[in-house]
Formats: C-alpha cells, structure tokens, sequence
C-alpha cells in the first residue's frame, strides 16, 4: 500500500503532517507513503526527528492551498500545489489513496475535477463519524460538501452512507434516519418532505425522521441531511461537548472532596475522555469521486494524521470502498 499525504494542508502543517507520518511508519509495516510538499521545510523536521526511513519519499511541491483561497478559483490560480499534486498522482495510479487537512472546497473541487465523479453520483459527500451513547458511532451525512441538495442526493447519501458503515464495522443494514426538526411524518420543508416519501420508496433501511438528539442516543446508525444542516450539527456539538468538559472540569477543581471523588472516578473519566477523542474518528473520506480522499479537519495535530493513517487509511484501502460504489451506482 501507498498513501499520498500532503504535507502542506491544515493549520499546523506541514510539522504536523511530517511527525505522524514519522510516528504511523514507525509503528507499523505494510506502507509506504509519499510525503507531498515544500522539501525545504519537510527535510529539516525530519531530520529533527533522526528520520531517515526509505519507506517515506517526500515529492516536492512548495506551492499549497490556503484556507483563505477560493475553492472554485484556486484550481487554475494554484494547479501545481501540494494537494492537488496529490490527485494528480492518486490518478495516475502512484497510490493507493491521498491524505489532507487542507481547505474542504478545495478537496472538493478538486476530486471532482480531476478525479472526476463516479457514474451515478450526482454529488459527493463526506460522512462525520459522531461518537454515541452506545460506544459506538453514528455516521452523519453529508458534513458539509453539499449546503443545498435535492430530495434524490438524500437516497443517494443513504446508500453511501449505508456501504460506508458496512465497511467501517461489518454491520450488513444500518439504520437509516433523515435528519429533521420532528420526528412525526410531514415534518420539514418541501425538500425534506419530498426526500422522505423517495426514502420510503429507496432500498435502504429507512426508520423515518430523527432529531439531532437521536444521533446522539444512537438510535439510528446512519442521519442524512443537506451539508449547510450536517455542519452546524456538528459544530453545535463539539461546542458542547467543550462546555461540558470545562464545567466539570470546575467541579473537580472547586474543593478537595470534589477532588477526591475525581480520583476515585479518573478511570471512567478517562475512558470517557478516549470515547469523546477526535482522533481516535478522525479522517473522513470524500465518497462519490473516482479515487480514495480522506480529509481530516484542519487543526489535525500529529497524533491526528497518525491516527488516521493507521486507523482509517489502512481499513479503507483494504475495504475497496471506491469499487464498492461504482458497483453500487452502476446497477
């Protein structure tokens, strides 16, 4: 296997990118990655780190997308940037799959242009693994791709979302919810109401409306909603859950009995930690164009990209995920 990372996409890159592809290769065999970047900033954190390992070969590309460029214009205005040197030689069979934290748009427009769209897809889309009550994950799509869509790219998400749970956990016919503002049928706009009678209709295991909470109890295992939706839900959530963790945070810190029963909790508090920990669900693939992209988020730290090679990157070039689809969406 060969995975394409670019070195130049995200906040704290590229130290952040070069330092948990040292620490993946480091822990595991069975890889080789290309590190796609400026070879003048990449060399001297490698060298810092005592690396030297021929299974990582840096591809110099200085160029890189900012967060502030434009995603429509910065294709023509930026073609030899690291990220997209990096479809380029994802297409041209030089990997296995690519790698980026960089601009989302800009991943997006990318793909699709120089991967291009599986037949059948009318629109990619990037699922979010959220954590649930039940320990495991409820996968909402789409996460922010697509901010307006029609009813027909809900059924189409439900079924990518359907192959990409299947693959995530071996689960063979996840539950199905459209994501709305009521549970009770007729509920939503003309859009979401039209989505819900072609769901009925679709061959996915559809349960009917579910709330933004229901994500959370893990009552279905797959909430599909328009991009503009996904994004807020998911903001709305990781906002919470940092509120969450500093209010207890005061509690425990008010008074020594408070600290005390900490103490006596730590483990489960840890445990909970863990559960909670973006890492461990980081990296989301781009489903719907010909080639395997995964995105993790834009302030990926090092343990992040380690994470997501060794955890995501692995499992998703052995699922096959991208022949899964075209299969799929050919019938």
């Amino acid at each position: 296997m060969v995975f394409i990372v670019d070195a130049m996409g995200g906040d704290n890159c590229p130290s952040a990118a070069v330092k948990g592809v040292i620490s993946a290769v480091r822990a595991k065999t069975g890889f080789d990655i290309l590190l796609v970047g400026d070879r003048k900033l990449i060399e001297p954190i490698m060298a810092a780190e005592g690396f030297n390992d021929k299974r990582v070969k840096i591809v110099d590309a200085p160029t890189y997308v900012d967060m502030a460029d434009n995603p429509v214009k910065v294709l023509k205005q930026k073609r030899d940037a690291s990220m997209f040197k990096c479809m380029d030689m994802l297409k041209a069979g030089e990997g296995d799959l690519m790698i980026s934290a960089g601009s989302t748009g800009a991943l997006l427009v990318g793909s699709s242009l120089i991967l291009g769209r599986i037949k059948g897809i009318q629109a990619p889309t990037m699922p979010a693994a959220i954590p649930n009550r039940n320990g495991e994950y409820t996968l909402l799509l789409d996460s922010g791709l697509n901010p307006v869509i029609k009813p027909e790219n809900y059924v189409q998400f439900a079924k990518i979302g359907s192959i990409y749970y299947n693959v995530l956990t071996g689960f063979p016919n996840p539950k199905v919810g459209l994501l709305n503002m009521g549970t009770e049928a007729g509920k939503g706009n003309q859009v979401v109401k039209d989505a819900f009678d072609e769901l009925m209709d679709a061959n996915v295991n559809f349960v009917g409306n579910v709330e933004s909470g229901d994500i959370l109890k893990g009552k279905i295992q797959i909430a599909v909603c328009d991009g503009f939706t996904g994004n807020c839900v998911i903001k709305a959530i990781e906002g919470t859950a940092k509120m969450l963790t500093g209010m207890l945070r005061g509690v425990f810190e008010k008074n020594v009995k408070n600290k005390a029963a900490y103490i006596a909790i730590k483990g489960d508090m840890m445990d909970m930690k863990r559960a909670m920990n973006t890492d461990e669900s980081a990296g989301a693939p781009i489903l719907g164009v010909n080639g395997l992209v995964i995105k993790t988020h834009g302030n990926s730290k090092d343990t992040t990209f380690a994470s997501v090679i060794l955890k995501k990157a692995i499992l998703l070039s052995d699922s096959r995920i991208v022949e899964r689809l075209t299969r799929e969406f050919a019938k």
